[in-house]
């Protein structure tokens, strides 16, 4: 595929974006992990959204000043290419929740989708040229082999949901704040 150069606002736009869709998801990840373990589920969701939210506000204003700003290489045609990508994620998200659940093997989700997702980054590092998303593919595969060794290993259902889900919400949160401040 043959590259285009796209422009500065590119860069800016797809930093801001990625920070936030990653603080999204982070939230979501730390709700189901941590709502699952606490005891008091609402301050456990109320901490990851202020988490979430100081990553995103923090992040973007860091990324608009224009730190570590540079143009971007992107693929010919990489928006088709990131949806293609994406929906397979949610295909392949899908087909396991309804395969475990209909199998009652539930403690197989969160690795499982961990390593959906971490499969998923793998092509967007060069989609959006952000090699931190490599990083953030290898990391929740390793959390994903981590949570099937402790299913294998006899833990709990909660522990496997707690682990894996609050250790994907920091691997996110963390790779938001590498796109902020490394680019």
């Amino acid at each position: 595929m043959p590259a285009t150069t796209e422009p500065q606002l590119l860069d800016d736009r797809i930093r801001r974006q990625g920070i936030i869709i990653l603080s999204v998801f982070a939230f979501i990840w730390a709700v189901a992990g941590w709502g699952n373990l606490s005891q008091a589920p609402l301050l456990a969701m109320i901490v990851s959204a202020l988490v979430s939210l100081l990553v995103i506000l923090q992040g973007i204003r860091y990324a608009s000043q224009g730190h570590r700003r540079r143009e971007r290489v992107l693929p010919r045609s990489w928006n088709r290419w990131v949806g293609v990508v994406n929906i397979t994620q949610i295909v392949l998200i899908a087909a396991a929740v309804f395969a475990l659940v209909r199998t009652d093997q539930l403690i197989f989700l969160p690795p499982t989708i961990a390593l959906i997702v971490g499969l998923h980054f793998f092509p967007l590092a060069p989609l959006f040229d952000q090699r931190q998303y490599l990083w953030t593919a290898a990391a929740l595969c390793l959390l994903a082999i981590a949570g099937f060794v402790a299913v294998l290993t006899g833990a709990a259902l909660e522990m496997v949901i707690a682990g894996v889900c609050v250790s994907a919400a920091v691997t996110l949160w963390t790779s938001a704040i590498l796109i902020a401040i490394r680019n």
